[in-house]
């Protein structure tokens, strides 16, 4: 989208200098998928998700906060979160991704287990964007997790806070996009009582295991987030299965890009 005058590269970021420079891993594996296999089917979904995204800001010529969320935990909306900042990071959007996680911070786990502070210092006051960011040296993504030195009792009060909202508003000025990996909508209702804060979401159903109805009732019971809805995307699809149901784009797009599909989990 790139609503502000300049390019993210690496090393230029302002919350990367003022951070001393903190450094992601380059071993990531399937959080990077989009980089490592380019031309997989899962990379070209989550392009297409970016798109729709890319068409949205269209509209609202600012930065986007896009929240993504799923029925129950497991579906893989961690991984689906990381790839698509990933993917806006390496094409030059200037793009941060969040663990908003509090429950559970997967993805600190995952990009940057060695970090010591977090969003949650921000929102207790303890530290600033800039003492938190990590940096990918790879797509050029900006990275704030969450660190928990103990279990939080009210993390939906966090998440929905004044001070979450000035942390929003901080990082709108320095970034083209925002996404924030949110738990399950099932599980805890941190992601319901942020959505006044988020512009777009995006929701992750697994495959053959999430049903029709924990699905509806999960978006009945979340009107706000159904009306932010970007779309939703199957994820973990089996590649019999889907050739099956699609034989001619799957077979055209094989014989485009010379590649068989690669689904990612």
């Amino acid at each position: 989208m790139p609503t502000k005058g300049t390019s993210k590269k690496a090393g230029t970021s302002p919350a990367l200098v003022a951070s001393g420079g903190k450094i992601i891993s380059s071993d990531l594996g399937i959080v990077r998928q989009v980089v490592i296999a380019p031309f997989s089917r899962f990379t070209e979904t989550v392009r297409g998700i970016k798109v729709v995204a890319d068409t949205t800001a269209m509209a609202a010529p600012r930065t986007r906060i896009i929240g993504v969320v799923s029925a129950v935990p497991g579906e893989g909306k961690s991984t689906v979160s990381a790839n698509l900042a990933q993917l806006m990071a390496h094409v030059g959007s200037r793009t941060l991704l969040i663990d908003g996680d509090l429950r559970n911070p997967s993805l600190t786990r995952r990009m940057t287990p060695q970090a010591q502070s977090g969003l949650v210092d921000m929102l207790e006051g303890r530290a600033k964007l800039a003492d938190t960011t990590w940096r990918d040296p790879i797509t050029g993504l900006d990275f704030l997790p969450t660190v928990l030195k103990k279990p939080l009792a009210h993390t939906s009060e966090m998440v929905s806070s004044e001070v979450m909202a000035r942390v929003f508003e901080q990082a709108r000025k320095e970034y083209d996009y925002i996404v924030i990996d949110l738990p399950p909508l099932a599980s805890v209702v941190d992601a319901k009582a942020a959505a006044h804060l988020i512009d777009n979401f995006l929701f992750i159903i697994e495959w053959g295991r999430t049903s029709p109805v924990v699905i509806t009732e999960t978006l009945g019971n979340a009107e706000v987030i159904q009306s932010k809805l970007l779309g939703a995307v199957l994820n973990r699809a089996n590649p019999t299965a889907l050739k099956r149901l699609e034989a001619y784009k799957g077979s055209k797009y094989h014989n485009y890009y010379g590649t068989p599909y690669v689904t990612a989990e």
